[in-house]
């Protein structure tokens, strides 16, 4: 559950996985499709820079769009995928996962966006939140199987 996007080879440890998976059990694989990630904010330019920016910090953030051909590819049996949307109205929950304060030190030291901006953004999003308008969503895919 969310590894797969920081490791460098995903297909290896998924075939590590299947290895060691007895004939008839059962794997399962979620991750998070970090480019899908959302937030309402005043400024969605800025916004959807910072969530670049954000699937750009994994190492593989398109993957959770692969875990079915990455189980079917295995030669995986009862290969089943679906996909949940997350959506989030707690910023200290979405805070948590996805770190913005970070994110946005990081944007700003790396010239993607002045410290005013950075500090607009955080300051709608905190108004957002005191006010009960904060929303964030998040799409989690889960692939599961089982090995012949």
């Amino acid at each position: 559950d969310r590894v797969l996007i920081h490791v460098p080879d995903p297909e290896r440890a998924v075939d590590e996985m299947v290895r060691v998976l007895k004939p008839g059990g059962r794997i399962v694989l979620s991750e998070p499709d970090m480019p899908g990630f959302w937030v309402a904010a005043n400024d969605y330019a800025l916004t959807d820079t910072i969530a670049r920016a954000i699937a750009g910090s994994c190492a593989h953030p398109y993957l959770a769009r692969d875990l079915y051909a990455l189980l079917r590819d295995r030669g995986m049996d009862e290969v089943d995928f679906v996909a949940n949307t997350i959506t989030s109205f707690e910023l200290a929950a979405a805070a948590k996962v996805l770190n913005f304060e970070a994110v946005l030190k990081l944007m700003v030291s790396k010239g993607m966006m002045s410290q005013e901006q950075a500090i607009d953004w955080s300051n709608d999003i905190l108004d957002r939140a005191r006010t009960g308008r904060f929303v964030a969503g998040l799409t989690i895919m889960i692939a599961h199987a089982t090995k012949r």
